[in-house]
């Protein structure tokens, strides 16, 4: 599954738990997640479209992935796993990585 604004794409698999695969900054290629993605879980999830968001569905939770301009939104009913996934910056791009609360991260690329 694929959410993708005009400068950013995020893709997430419905194996593993949803894992997010990539976050490309699309005009330089350059992806910010590690080869491993994060938020791997194991099995399968089901995973529907909502209007501009993606919804996964896992045994005992559900998360919800919203893409606006180049900030992706992760909410999900339990807490998410450990961040593995740091602020940083490649050149003239920066990665920025918040959590207001155990159910919720903001990441995003300027």
């Amino acid at each position: 599954w694929v959410l993708e604004s005009a400068k950013v794409r995020a893709v997430f698999s419905t194996q593993d738990g949803g894992r997010w695969m990539e976050f490309t900054w699309k005009d330089t290629n350059t992806d910010f997640l590690p080869e491993t993605g994060l938020f791997a879980q194991p099995g399968p999830v089901e995973v529907r479209q909502t209007g501009d968001a993606l919804e996964f569905t896992g045994k005992g939770w559900k998360r919800t992935v919203t893409l606006g301009g180049t900030v992706l939104t992760v909410e999900q009913s339990t807490p998410l796993p450990p961040e593995t996934l740091a602020a940083e910056k490649r050149g003239n791009l920066t990665l920025t990585v918040e959590h207001p609360s155990p159910t919720r991260a903001i990441y995003s690329l300027n």
